[in-house]
Parts: C-alpha cells; structure tokens; sequence
C-alpha cells in the first residue's frame, strides 16, 4: 500500500516508523523535514508537487488547528480511500461526514491487548466503580522546549483536554455512552502557557 503522511512533527515520525517497519511505500507532505531524516522517502513541500489519488492511507499528523483544513482537502480529491487523523480530531466541536471515505480517529489505546482482554471481561462483570488517570509532564513530551510545543498554546490546539484525550475515549469504549455530571477545565501548572 502507498501511504501518505502530512506532517512530520513526533507522532509523523512515530507513524514513519511503524509504516516502514509494515512494509509500506510511504510518502511525506511536510514543511519542515529535511531530506537527510527520511532517507529513500519521497517528500513533498507543497500539496501542489503531489497527485493525492495515487495513494491508499493517508495520515494526518500535522497540528490539530489544520487537521479539518487538511481533511476536508483529501476528501474532497478521493474516494474509497482510508484516512487516519491524529487526535484530537479537531480543537473544537465541527461537524464533518464524508461519504466518500473510510475515517478513523487515532485513538490507538483501544487496540492495546490489555484493554481489548478487559473489554472482554467487562461484557460479563460490571465495575462498582471505575478511575482513569494519566499522569504527564509537558516538558517531558519531546525533545523541544516544551513552550514551544504546540501542546502549549491554545490557539495551535494544545492543552491537556485535547492531547491526553485517550482516557476519555477508554471510558467511552470500555463502558458505552456516559452521562457528564461535573466538569472543570483550568491551568494547574506553573508552566509558561497558554493552554490547560
């Protein structure tokens, strides 16, 4: 298969890797990589150097405020073709369907053998009661001054409600639809940023 990777930032890179490693014929669309990190890999600068129908899994890993211009960009040339967003899907609520092709969020946790054995168990044992926490340090993501991550400013998409959204999506897999009853989004950190 010929993939297509849009954006080459930490997960691009994570995604190039494990594609590589299946044997996939793989494709870059980045701004900012260099020819010398992705060796015996087409790289393309500009959306005009590339033909979007010659390629069969796209995936989009560049930051999350240009996940919907980026979809909607690919939908509107293919059809029957499978594209993988990074999550979050969008950094606000946005409708989107298409019915030309198949779309998948990367919520990858849910195909972890663990969870998918606990999903088992669940089907027949009910919880009486159930916790999710995920502890994690922003300046301890990448190999970057974290006030420069784009997980650090809101107006780029970033802030713990959208990046560590994978408990969210357990909860929601694991137990079916939920009902919220409190919710409090803040800054807790003394770190230098603009996001939650």
């Amino acid at each position: 298969m010929k993939a297509l990777i849009i954006g080459f930032g930490s997960i691009g890179k994570k995604h190039f890797l494990a594609l590589k490693n299946l044997g996939f014929d793989i494709s870059l669309l980045s701004f900012s990589a260099c020819k010398k990190d992705v060796k015996e890999t087409k790289l393309y600068n500009s959306w005009d150097e590339l033909s979007l129908m010659e390629f069969d899994l796209f995936i989009i890993a560049n930051i999350t405020t240009l996940h919907l211009e980026t979809l909607k960009k690919i939908d509107t040339f293919v059809k029957d073709k499978i594209i993988l967003v990074e999550k979050p899907l969008f950094e606000k609520f946005i409708p989107f369907q298409s019915n030309k092709n198949k779309i998948f969020i990367a919520y990858l946790l849910r195909f972890n053998p663990l969870i998918k054995a606990l999903k088992e168990i669940l089907q027949v044992e009910k919880p009486y009661f159930v916790e999710l926490s995920c502890h994690s340090y922003l300046p301890n993501w990448r190999d970057i001054d974290y006030r420069e991550n784009y997980s650090a400013k809101k107006e780029l998409g970033g802030g713990v409600l959208l990046d560590l959204s994978h408990e969210i999506d357990l909860a929601f897999f694991l137990f079916g639809k939920l009902k919220l009853l409190y919710s409090e989004n803040l800054k807790l950190s003394e770190l230098e940023i603009d996001s939650d």
